[in-house]
C-alpha cells in the first residue's frame, strides 16, 4: 500500500472551481471518473481532468539539481504508482501501436476539432514567440 502524500491548497492559489484532493483513494476515485470521461471523448476527459488538482503537503526543496529533491520526487512517485523501487524500463514503459499512430497521430487520434485547433494555435504561439528571422529552420520531431 503506497505511503498517503497530503497537502492542502494554499489560501493563495485557491480556485473554487477546481477540487482540490489531498490524497490517493481521492485521487483514484477522480481519475476512475476520468477514464469513463475519456471513453465519452477526448474533450470530455480534458474537461474532466481540468475539474481537479493533487496537491502535497510537503514543500519540495528549492534546488531541483539537489539529491533531497530528486529524494522528494522519488517519493512521490512511489506513493503514486505503489512501487517500492524506480526503474526506468519499467516505469517509462508505455504500450504503443505504432501502425495506429502513424495512421492517425496526435492530435487528429483524438477526433476532436477542439483539440486539433488548440494544438495547432500552441504550436503557432511557440514558433511565433520565437521571433525567428526570414527563412529560419525549425525542426519538428512529430505529432505529440
Amino acid at each position: 500500500m503506497p505511503v498517503e502524500t497530503k497537502s492542502a491548497a494554499s489560501e493563495s492559489n485557491i480556485n473554487p472551481q477546481i477540487k482540490y484532493i489531498d490524497n490517493l483513494t481521492d485521487l483514484d476515485a477522480e481519475l476512475s471518473e476520468v477514464d469513463k470521461a475519456f471513453a465519452v471523448s477526448d474533450e470530455e476527459g480534458r474537461r474532466r481532468l481540468a475539474q481537479f488538482e493533487y496537491v502535497f503537503k510537503d514543500a519540495f526543496p528549492s534546488d531541483p539539481y539537489s539529491p533531497e529533491y530528486e529524494a522528494a520526487q522519488r517519493r512521490v512517485y512511489l506513493a503514486l504508482t505503489g512501487r517500492s523501487s524506480y526503474a526506468a524500463d519499467t516505469g517509462e514503459y508505455v504500450e504503443f501501436d505504432f501502425e495506429q499512430v502513424k495512421r492517425q497521430p496526435f492530435p487528429y487520434s483524438t477526433r476532436s476539432p477542439t483539440v486539433v485547433g488548440e494544438q495547432l494555435i500552441a504550436q503557432g504561439f511557440l514558433i511565433r514567440g520565437m521571433n525567428l528571422p526570414p527563412e529560419a529552420k525549425i525542426v519538428e520531431f512529430g505529432p505529440g
